[in-house]
């Protein structure tokens, strides 16, 4: 290299050396990047106070959740991050002031950031709480209500109530110390509720000991997040920015005279060097960023695969596992190191036939989607149901190259949905023989109280008298069933009481008694007299023995056995012996075994839930009671049940009264939309002496009482235009002095009529009527 060239290149050297000093120097002031950080720091500001915003509303209950204060303060976060690196950073710059007031800040915002996740925790936790504390509260109180009378206890809920509710809008020290009393008053009555109900006090106090707890937790978080002064530290990094940007605009000002002096071509050059490197880096800063992105996605992905409760299976197009999940190892008992490898085939039941299996690889290998249930097996042998969905994974030529398989278990929910359908059927029947009954006992109440009115007749010869008590006996044994019918459909709140097991078991027969005689199966009772009482809910010892009987019956009939099914009572020691024997076909070993597991049914499907023993066993436990079924040595089946003797006493039926006389000239309203029973009741009164005045619905009945004053008022509970209930709410708003002379007549007693009866200190009578009880019930009336 000559001289010439060592010179020139020296210069040139040199003229870049000083042009990029001068550039570097010039380039310390970038409008555009001034205007955008002073953007950011504003904005920065702005989200700081919306922020605080945002936690005041999240704890006073105006934000249902934090997705809008995790996207302040991810925004935050980002223009935090834009101040450290890209190209509008102000930190790392040699700027140990601008440096020293955004360490302050971001060491605030990183407290911030910590007394935010705690705030969220126990916010959510309170919220969480308060949002259940009143539907735990309601549920009790319902559960409740029909003993609580007594006890108290809906005051004490409803107080508890509001307290809780007060001290969450007020957060005052009188009603934490109120709600602390009440949760312990609350706590002493525990005992005397039943299990289920006790759960629901537990889960009452529990909700109220973290409302109390959290309440003042998030009231402090949020005072000290809302204090901490952040916006004051980014108004001191703003004042200290704009400080060194006048300085550093001054001595710009400064080198752009220098700067003007050099070539413009030069500038240009360089410039456009600059910008190029400029463009590349931000570049490959978004290539990073977005690649970092990708790998979040798949980990996120790999992460919701994994913790995933449905199983996951991917295998190849021969149905070889590549991939399963934790799930399906948990499910199907195979570990992934067993799976790996191996074909599908490995959870095969054997419960679907080859059509099954062509058409589910037929659509998935042709590029669609296989959804459908099917039956497989664990590793165990025992078999489960599985909702499925198989797809197909396409590569980049569009070809399959893998199938991915998510699966549900679904045994328990087809399981729930079994018993769901089967408690809705008995609810439906439970409703139908309701309404049935309501038909049957009006003209019932005609049949037995005509009869009676006949018998006491003096020109009826002996053989009509006999005549006539057979149809007064046969109706009274009608009426007897349809009585059974509605205790054992209805259902009633547990009463334990003082009972006489054959005479429960005499009402379970009852009902079943054209049954055993249709099917030519023969009842032997064998009941020890003089039992002493066991204590006991009637209903669902009927329910027990309804459920042994039926399964001996449909076992008798399945096998074609005209058979005996034998009944025996005792005493041994204190316990009162049940057995119940029946000649039908033994049960396997197998199956006895299981007799009593839930869901185990040896019946058709849709014939049997496999719950009547089950239930049954835990109906004798609750009674303290035993149950267990062997089979016979010759042939049948034996249930031997026991329960334990109580030393209460039960209260026998009361002495019949001898005949009442009613007050002369009393006036009695009649309504009744049965001409029968209105017709038979006016003869009934008037033969009493009595004026009575008829109506044929609750209309009519209020009409006649606006004109005329009565004694008594006996009204039928349903009938068309206006019913008996609404006639008594007419009474109760119009003329309240009548309701204690109301008297409702029902075919079947239901809830609502038991709770207006029980408000209003009225009486009801369940039809079918005799004609001494409402005579009775007429001389209380008026006397009381």
């Amino acid at each position: 290299m000559t001289f010439s060239q060592l010179k020139y290149t020296f210069a040139g050297l040199s003229l870049i050396i000083l042009l990029t000093f001068l550039i570097v120097k010039t380039r310390a002031l970038d409008l555009e990047r001034h205007i955008q950080v002073t953007i950011n720091l504003t904005k920065l500001r702005e989200l700081d106070a919306t922020l605080s915003q945002d936690i005041l509303k999240s704890s006073r209950g105006f934000l249902l959740h934090y997705d809008t204060l995790v996207s302040t303060l991810k925004e935050i976060k980002r223009l935090q991050h834009s101040l450290v690196e890209g190209a509008y950073a102000i930190s790392g710059k040699g700027k140990k002031e601008i440096d020293r007031k955004f360490e302050v800040y971001t060491d605030a915002l990183m407290r911030k950031e910590v007394l935010i996740d705690y705030f969220k925790s126990d916010n959510a936790i309170y919220k969480n709480s308060l949002t259940y504390f009143p539907l735990a509260i309601e549920k009790l109180t319902a559960f409740t209500s029909e003993k609580d009378k007594h006890s108290g206890l809906t005051p004490l809920l409803q107080d508890i109530l509001n307290d809780i509710l007060s001290y969450a809008l007020f957060s005052s020290e009188k009603f934490r110390l109120n709600i602390l009393a009440e949760i312990k008053e609350l706590l002493k009555k525990e005992d005397q509720l039943p299990p289920v109900a006790k759960h629901d006090i537990d889960s009452i106090v529990s909700h109220a000991r973290t409302i109390l707890k959290l309440r003042g937790s998030v009231d402090a978080l949020v005072k000290e997040i809302i204090s901490m002064p952040s916006a004051q530290y980014i108004d001191e990094l703003f004042q200290t920015y704009l400080m060194h940007h006048e300085e550093t605009l001054r001595l710009t000002n400064l080198f752009r005279r220098y700067l003007y002096l050099f070539s413009v071509v030069s500038l240009a050059c360089i410039g456009y060097i600059m910008l190029r490197l400029r463009h590349a880096a931000r570049t490959l800063r978004m290539e990073i960023s977005e690649r970092r992105k990708v790998e979040d996605s798949l980990k996120k992905l790999t992460n919701a695969i994994e913790c995933s409760a449905e199983s996951v299976v991917i295998t190849d197009l021969d149905g070889s596992i590549e991939y399963v999940n934790p799930a399906f190892e948990k499910i199907s008992g195979y570990s992934n190191s067993e799976s790996m490898g191996e074909n599908m085939n490995i959870v095969k039941s054997g419960s679907h036939d080859k059509t099954f299996y062509k058409d589910m690889w037929d659509t998935i290998k042709s590029g669609k989607i296989w959804q459908g249930e099917l039956t497989n097996k664990k590793k165990s042998g025992e078999t489960y149901q599985e909702r499925m969905s198989i797809s197909p994974v396409f590569d980049n030529d569009g070809n399959i190259s893998n199938f991915v398989a998510i699966k549900e278990d679904v045994t328990e929910k087809k399981k729930l949905q079994q018993q769901l359908f089967q408690s809705e059927k008995l609810s439906s029947i439970g409703t139908f023989i309701s309404g049935v009954a309501h038909e049957i006992n009006n003209p019932l109440t005609a049949v037995l109280g005509y009869s009676e009115m006949l018998i006491d007749e003096k020109n009826i010869s002996v053989d009509g008298k006999e005549r006539l008590e057979i149809i007064k006996t046969q109706s009274q044994r009608v009426s007897k069933i349809v009585k059974n019918l509605l205790k054992y459909s209805r259902e009633n709140k547990e009463r334990k009481l003082a009972a006489n097991i054959n005479d429960v078991l005499e009402t379970t027969l009852t009902l079943h008694e054209y049954h055993f005689e249709s099917g030519d199966v023969t009842v032997i009772r064998d009941f020890a007299e003089n039992l002493p009482p066991v204590l006991a809910d009637v209903n669902k010892l009927q329910q027990v023995f309804m459920n042994v009987l039926q399964n001996a019956f449909h076992a008798m009939a399945n096998a074609n056995i005209k058979g005996e099914i034998r009944i025996k009572t005792n005493r041994k020691n204190d316990e009162i012996k049940i057995i119940i024997e029946n000649d039908g076909p033994l049960i396997p070993e197998v199956e006895l075994n299981k007799l009593f597991d839930p869901f185990f049914s040896t019946k058709e499907v849709g014939k049997g839930t496999g719950l009547g023993l089950y239930v049954s066993l835990g109906i004798m436990k609750e009674h303290g009671g035993k149950m267990e079924a062997e089979n016979i040595e010759n042939s049948g089946v034996r249930f031997n049940m026991s329960l334990p003797v109580t030393d209460k006493i039960t209260t026998g039926n009361k002495d019949e009264k001898t005949k009442i006389t009613l007050p002369e000239n009393i006036k009695i309203l009649l309504v009744d939309d049965e001409e029968i029973i209105r017709d038979f009741l006016e003869k009934l009164l008037t033969k009493r002496g009595a004026q009575v005045f008829l109506a044929e619905n609750g209309k009519k009945a209020i009409e006649i009482l606006k004109g005329e004053e009565v004694d008594v008022i006996i009204s039928d509970a349903r009938m068309p235009v206006c019913s008996g209930l609404e006639l008594g709410e007419w009474l109760k708003n119009n003329k309240p002095a009548y309701l204690k002379k109301f008297i409702l007549l029902t075919g079947d007693i239901n809830q609502q009529i038991n709770d207006f009866c029980k408000q209003n200190h009225c009486c009801y009578l369940r039809k079918p009527i005799r004609g001494n009880s409402i005579i009775e019930k007429v001389y209380e009336t008026v006397h009381n």
